[in-house]
């Protein structure tokens, strides 16, 4: 199954990118989604050894960036914009609410596993800000009522 499931991401990754250096950082975010949220070391190995390049240059990508991680921890990540256009727009109020409704800060997981909540610098969409990401989908224009309404969409699988 982790063969599969890598191939599957190097395919992704090779319809995609046209150029050879963007290639490695695409199947770090192909192998990302594959796994549900997170790209296991088995994963990355098996990746480098298809790719023939050191695993070291797979794991620099997935240990840098705040969206990647080499485990699961919980079974949504929420990564909530915290830069100033988000701040001014509202995004102080979203924080607060995410944090009343599932009981925890940043960087913690729910004691049921559902949902750990990260804090990002920029989520690229200062435009609709306040915003959040849940396993990789863009929450835009956010009010306190619309998160509290995508958290209770989550808790009760409509939202998978």
């Amino acid at each position: 199954m982790v063969e599969e499931k890598v191939r599957s991401a190097l395919e992704k990754a090779r319809e995609k990118v046209l150029e050879e250096k963007d290639y490695v950082m695409e199947v770090v975010r192909y192998l990302h989604e594959e796994f549900d949220g997170y790209a296991p070391p088995e994963a990355l190995e098996l990746a480098a050894h298809l790719l023939e390049v050191p695993p070291s240059r797979l794991y620099e990508i997935a240990t840098f960036y705040s969206l990647y991680t080499l485990k699961k921890e919980a079974k949504h990540v929420i990564s909530v914009c915290a830069s100033l256009p988000c701040h001014v727009a509202g995004g102080r109020e979203i924080i607060e609410t995410l944090r009343k409704e599932l009981g925890i800060d940043f960087g913690q997981v729910t004691p049921d596993g559902m949902f750990k909540l990260e804090e990002v610098g920029c989520l690229g969409r200062c435009d609709t800000s306040p915003n959040m990401m849940i396993d990789g989908t863009l929450y835009r224009n956010l009010t306190p009522e619309k998160v509290v309404a995508i958290l209770e969409a989550y808790r009760k699988g409509v939202i998978e």
